[in-house]
């Protein structure tokens, strides 16, 4: 799961480590959110050696510092532990009070990297890079310039200025690629 290359890279936004997995944080990151959720279900329901696998995987999940990944992750562990009906309410009570504390004394450890992590404005650079995308549909705006071109499109001084060729929005990427009219089909289609 880890890969080949360095087991942490540093954001280049902030210049903090995090477990980057084989590719990305962010992949590590919905790997372990997946790993995260199926695990702590089978483990509820009764079989024990799910318990481990749980435990490696949101540890994982915290130490990529994805901001969405952990929210969602943990949002997702913990309305699966509560809607559990394998745990008593007092037994419910009790693990939350223990992954309180847990989760208290890990952040001093982590603190600072966390705390830089999820302080940053998280753009990266992107807003440039969506005022060129946002500039660009408007020269093409009822067909865009073809599905997965936006990468292509792309200006070097851009992805190099932001380290990153990808917009992270897929609405204006989806208007840039599409146009308007096919993103939304896309869009009704896709949900």
């Amino acid at each position: 799961m880890l890969g080949i290359r360095d087991l942490f890279q540093v954001e280049y936004a902030t210049g903090v480590p995090r477990l980057a997995g084989s590719t990305i944080p962010a992949f590590l990151g919905a790997l372990s959110i997946s790993a995260s959720v199926s695990s702590l279900y089978l483990w509820l329901s009764g079989d024990r050696v799910y318990k481990y696998l749980f435990l490696f995987s949101i540890t994982t999940l915290f130490l990529t510092l994805g901001r969405m990944a952990v929210f969602v992750g943990s949002s997702l562990a913990i309305v699966t532990f509560l809607s559990s009906g394998y745990v008593s309410l007092d037994g419910k009570k009790r693990i939350l009070l223990l992954v309180l504390i847990v989760a208290f004394v890990v952040s001093l450890f982590l603190a600072p990297n966390a705390i830089e992590r999820f302080q940053s404005s998280g753009l990266s650079g992107r807003e440039e890079l969506w005022g060129y995308i946002k500039y660009l549909s408007s020269k093409y705006p009822n067909f865009g310039i073809g599905f997965g071109h936006q990468f292509l499109s792309t200006p070097r001084e851009i992805i190099v200025s932001t380290a990153s060729w990808s917009a992270h929005n897929e609405y204006l990427r989806l208007n840039l690629e599409l146009g308007r009219y096919f993103s939304v089909v896309f869009l009704l289609f896709y949900f």
